[in-house]
């Protein structure tokens, strides 16, 4: 079987990762629980410590949906738990985060020297979590079957391992919500899983690809969240992921000279690596031109984008906020 090196990978293309092997058949049956109690259509009350949730799981086209609402004090609430799969895919909230194959007992590799030299939030709002092992946002699949939530309007939503299960959370960071509020709605995708409500007959056929799970799984995500797709779909160059810190003069240079020979570029975006610390757009580093110099490179369409979620640790940055 093809594997995935260990490390972060900063791009999220999955054609450049093998999942899965198909000839896989020894991944283990499992069991489910929604908010502790069993995994059964129709409609239930979970009550906790000041956490009161009202709750459906109903049937949909490739699984279950799981909706509510909740008051109280909500902290950290669990409402999925079931047998951890062997490998699963991993997903992080943000975009140059890990997206990689992952196994219960691995950790994140990698990316500790990136949270201490950033900030610990860098990959995740739930540091604490993250650092006892694999943590998945949003999602987390394998072949066969897909869990994950459809939103998060409120709540921050993540899988972690505990032992041999997968456990979901809604993390609502201590919050008080005096009214009902609507919980980020889970879904489970399953096609082969085994995973069935208490009473209901095992689905039959083979094993759905991770692919396919994803393609459901983001239709499902964009119809809850109103995602509209305009129709022109602008064409851009971005120096994030194939410079980033390794981004030199030249580069910009070069691009911008294709650009105008030819290539269709709409928009042409310029990231952090022109700064001489992340985080910091007032000094450029060195070998890189003053920015009123990059605005006069780029004819069409001029403006700069700054989005200073990051600060490097570094003397010269930390004294311009002094």
């Amino acid at each position: 079987m093809d594997t995935v090196p260990p490390g972060v990978y900063f791009a999220k293309d999955f054609r450049r990762i093998i999942l899965y092997d198909k000839s896989e058949k020894d991944r283990p049956r499992p069991t489910v629980q929604i908010f502790g109690g069993d995994f059964a259509e129709g409609r239930r009350i979970f009550s906790s410590k000041g956490t009161n949730v009202e709750y459906t799981v109903e049937k949909c086209r490739t699984g279950f949906k799981v909706t509510g609402k909740a008051r109280g004090r909500l902290g950290r609430i669990e409402v999925f738990r079931g047998t951890a799969p062997r490998e699963f895919l991993l997903n992080n909230w943000q975009s140059w985060g890990p997206l990689q194959k992952m196994r219960p007992g691995e950790g994140h590799q990698g990316i500790e020297e990136v949270m201490h030299t950033y900030s610990p939030y860098v990959f995740t709002p739930i540091p604490d979590v993250f650092k006892k092992g694999p943590v998945s946002d949003y999602f987390c699949a394998w072949p066969g079957c897909l869990v994950g939530f459809l939103s998060s309007r409120v709540a921050h939503p993540f899988f972690e391992i505990e032992g041999d299960e997968l456990v979901g959370c809604l993390e609502y960071f201590d919050t008080v919500f005096d009214k009902p509020i609507p919980l980020e709605p889970l879904i489970i995708l399953m096609n082969g899983s085994g995973w069935t409500p208490s009473g209901s007959p095992s689905p039959a056929g083979p094993e759905s690809p991770v692919e396919e799970l994803l393609e459901e799984y983001a239709d499902l995500a964009a119809a809850e969240n109103a995602v509209r797709i305009p129709a022109r779909n602008p064409v851009g160059w971005s120096s994030w992921y194939q410079y980033f810190s390794n981004l030199q003069w030249e580069d910009v240079e070069k691009n911008l000279r294709l650009a105008r020979e030819g290539f269709p570029f709409d928009v042409f975006q310029v990231d952090d690596g022109f700064e001489k610390d992340i985080g910091d757009w007032l000094t450029t580093k060195d070998g890189f031109r003053p920015l009123p110099d990059l605005a006069r490179l780029i004819t069409r369409h001029r403006c700069v984008a700054f989005l200073p979620c990051h600060l490097k640790r570094t003397q010269a940055a930390s004294s311009r906020l002094s």
